[in-house]
């Protein structure tokens, strides 16, 4: 997970953010509930991600590649399908047009047959099994099952929800006080017994 905040004082928090090999960014994110423009979102959070890792100076041919993965409960696009791949292209030749965003969404209620179909039919089992995913399988069942899985498990999520307890609380104060960088500290200090 990482937060982008923009000069104009918006925060992004994305689900997953990896950096990969030549300078190729990868975006996951997983929706449940189809409550906002997600599409719009995706492009925001694009955006953001380029800006956050542009340098003042750096030739608009060094823009990273940069792929935004949308994984929902619901089909975004109502055809049908399991994963839909949006890329630019000119409306008039429908040439593809590479400006280094790529955007896939993939929905848990596609049913056309692809791979991609098959395993997200599981999206929303509580216990994932089938030959075909063997490995997504098996740490399925010992994150459920296993002892030592679902201790490490539990302290990895319990991890994450404090130090995402103190990253919000940390972005609330800085957004609505005036207080100085050593009272912020000392308030999450105080706050979360540090």
């Amino acid at each position: 997970q990482k937060s982008f905040s923009i000069q104009q004082g918006r925060s992004v928090r994305v689900d997953a953010y990896v950096e990969g090999e030549e300078d190729t960014v990868f975006n996951v994110e997983i929706q449940k509930s189809n409550d906002t423009n997600h599409v719009k979102r995706a492009r925001y959070n694009a955006a953001c991600i380029t800006v956050k890792r542009s340098e003042p100076g750096d030739r608009f041919d060094d823009i990273q590649e940069l792929y935004i993965v949308y994984i929902t409960d619901f089909d975004q696009f109502k055809s049908g399908l399991s994963a839909y791949h949006v890329e630019p292209c000119i409306k008039e030749t429908g040439e593809f047009v590479d400006n280094g965003l790529h955007q896939i969404y993939i929905n848990a209620h596609g049913r056309d047959g692809s791979r991609i179909s098959r395993l997200m039919k599981h999206f929303n089992e509580p216990d994932f099994s089938d030959e075909e995913f063997p490995k997504i399988s098996d740490k399925v069942h010992r994150l459920k099952h296993d002892k030592k899985e679902r201790v490490g498990m539990c302290k990895a999520v319990e991890d994450y929800a404090n130090k995402r307890g103190i990253q919000n609380y940390i972005e609330a104060t800085l957004e609505y006080s005036d207080l100085s960088e050593d009272k912020i500290i000392e308030k999450v200090v105080n706050r979360f017994n540090i």
